[in-house]
């Protein structure tokens, strides 16, 4: 009996390759159910921030709607000085 095509050799990595491929797949057809919401209070992390911005705390409440987005900065000093900021955007 004569065989049309060659079965490719089945071993580990050939099998991570295929499930890396199929895992990409089914994650780039998934579709997001309406638009991403940030709203809520978020506060830096000064492990991760540049030398300058370690000197401040800053946290920054977002109020996000379909239509608009509003941000407010609050920067605190070590020294206990403090100042905002207030950022309105609309779509």
């Amino acid at each position: 009996m004569k065989l049309l095509f060659k079965l490719p050799i089945i071993n580990k990595q050939n099998v991570k390759n295929v499930l890396a491929i199929l895992s990409f797949i089914v994650v780039s057809s998934l579709q997001v159910n309406g638009q991403v919401n940030f709203s809520g209070v978020w506060i830096q992390d000064n492990e991760k921030s540049d030398d300058f911005y370690k000197n401040f705390n800053i946290t920054a409440s977002i109020n996000q709607t379909d239509k608009e987005i509003s941000i407010v900065s609050d920067f605190f000093s070590k020294d206990g000085s403090s100042s905002s900021c207030l950022r309105n955007d609309k779509a």
